[in-house]
């Protein structure tokens, strides 16, 4: 597989501070420096998190504006910039999709098993789904296990998600555990069909995975939300050393970073899927 993929960037996370690397950005002006850096080595996707004034996780539009705002000026108009609406147990689903209408972003990444976990919740998720669509905004699909791939066929089956190929995020590890239930294989044995995917993975794993990730013709997301260690032992000077070490992989395998708009182009979702008994 050669040509460009989607590398991503996702500088900061929802759990860690400054006291597990004192290069985590946290605030708009340290999360817009710590960009601009990645931007300069390849990165043309960036998944944002932010904090409140007691470095908490948020999904307030407000913290958000702010920190999109201190990226533009930094990064420039064109950069493609994901929000999270991640729960970290605190938020329910109706605020996680508030917070993705107030703001109506370039992106927003939805845990499946956070926004479906019943029929109710689907179909509000899935009206969320159409209203991104219809505004030009990119919903992207977060998996933590392949099992979720059929889960969300049947919504489309069922009519209660848009019946478009949404890009995927498949999740390996977790902050409790670095080490993947299901592998990359899993994942794509599974109903995949056209839909653009990517992969993140936790600790040591994540250039194994990202390398497997780009040999597949997949998209990459690496940062220190995941992983703070370079392959040596040693730990990650910055997110723009992360990046490097995938921009470095991809070249070797004839892989090139996209530029914004190619990422774009890339995570559009613009196919109709063939129709899949539930």
């Amino acid at each position: 597989m050669k040509g460009p993929f989607v590398l991503a960037v996702a500088p900061n996370g929802a759990r860690r501070t400054e006291d597990d690397h004192p290069r985590l950005p946290l605030d708009p002006e340290a999360i817009a420096g710590e960009i601009a850096a990645c931007i300069d080595i390849g990165a043309g996707m960036v998944h944002l998190h932010v904090r409140d004034t007691q470095r908490r996780h948020s999904l307030d539009a407000g913290y958000y504006r702010d920190a999109i705002a201190a990226i533009r000026e930094r990064a420039g108009p064109d950069l493609l910039i994901q929000i999270t609406t991640e729960s970290v147990g605190h938020y329910r689903p109706d605020q996680q999709r508030i917070c993705v209408r107030q703001l109506m972003p370039d992106s927003a990444s939805l845990a499946l098993r956070e926004l479906a976990a019943d029929t109710s919740e689907a179909q509000l998720t899935g009206r969320l789904l159409r209203e991104m669509l219809e505004a030009g905004a990119i919903p992207q699909l977060i998996l933590y296990h392949p099992d979720e791939l059929m889960h969300y066929r049947q919504l489309q089956a069922a009519g209660l998600f848009p019946n478009v190929e949404l890009p995927l995020l498949f999740v390996l590890g977790s902050h409790a555990d670095e080490s993947p239930h299901a592998t990359l294989s899993d994942f794509l044995a599974g109903p995949v069909g056209d839909a653009c995917w990517m992969v993140c993975a936790f600790g040591r794993n994540e250039l194994p995975v990202a390398r497997e990730a780009l040999r597949r013709g997949g998209q990459v997301r690496v940062g220190f939300e995941n992983n703070l260690y370079h392959p040596e032992g040693r730990r990650l000077k910055d997110n723009a050393e992360s990046v490097a070490l995938v921009a470095a992989a991809a070249a070797a395998l004839n892989r090139h970073p996209a530029c914004p708009d190619v990422c774009r182009t890339m995570l559009s979702p613009t196919k109709h899927v063939a129709e899949i008994a539930p």
